[in-house]
């Protein structure tokens, strides 16, 4: 198989551990690609970053960014410098995020 297929040869290139929570031989790359962006613009690292722009277009990802309610606020400032998109175009921008960090109540 090529190209968004072949998951085996595509998880390579991602930082291990990235889809920790998923079955990874289920993962289909074109079907779950919104799955996909979601995953590495809130954990991913920017090498990983990298993967998903030889994968997805930039169109589709900046797309998805803006309309993520969670993706946290550093991938925002980033993508939006990247792609020169105003960060208060993005739903998640200035939103706390849904976790909460430490001892914070």
């Amino acid at each position: 198989m090529n190209g968004l297929h072949d998951t085996a040869l595509i998880l390579e290139k991602f930082t291990k551990g990235l889809f920790w929570n998923m079955d990874t031989q289920k993962l289909d790359f074109s079907r779950d690609k919104k799955l996909v962006v979601q995953r590495v613009l809130e954990a991913g690292l920017e090498s990983d970053f990298s993967v998903l722009r030889t994968l997805y277009s930039d169109t589709y990802i900046k797309n998805n960014a803006v309309r993520m309610e969670n993706l946290p606020q550093k991938s925002v400032l980033y993508i939006a410098s990247l792609f020169g998109i105003d960060k208060e175009q993005f739903k998640s921008y200035g939103k706390k995020p849904w976790y909460k960090k430490g001892n914070e109540k």
